[in-house]
């Protein structure tokens, strides 16, 4: 992951939120998968939601130190 995406300023809501980018957890991407797999079985769209490009690309993006800038 590239050193600025691990770190930014996120302003939603007309507030300033620092954030920070983490890869995301495969056991989550696992059930997220299964999920998909369920829900849009038979779906042509379904094979290239569930495989490395798209979990590489997943993101955990949690508030940095808990506090609002």
């Amino acid at each position: 992951m590239s050193t600025w995406a691990q770190a930014i300023e996120r302003i939603a809501a007309g507030e300033t939120h620092e954030v920070e980018f983490a890869p995301g957890d495969p056991a989550l991407n696992e059930q997220i998968d299964a999920a998909y797999r369920e829900k849009y079985a038979g779906s042509p769209y379904l094979p290239p939601m569930v495989v490395s490009g798209p979990r590489e690309a997943t993101v955990e993006i949690t508030p940095r130190n808990g506090k609002h800038a």
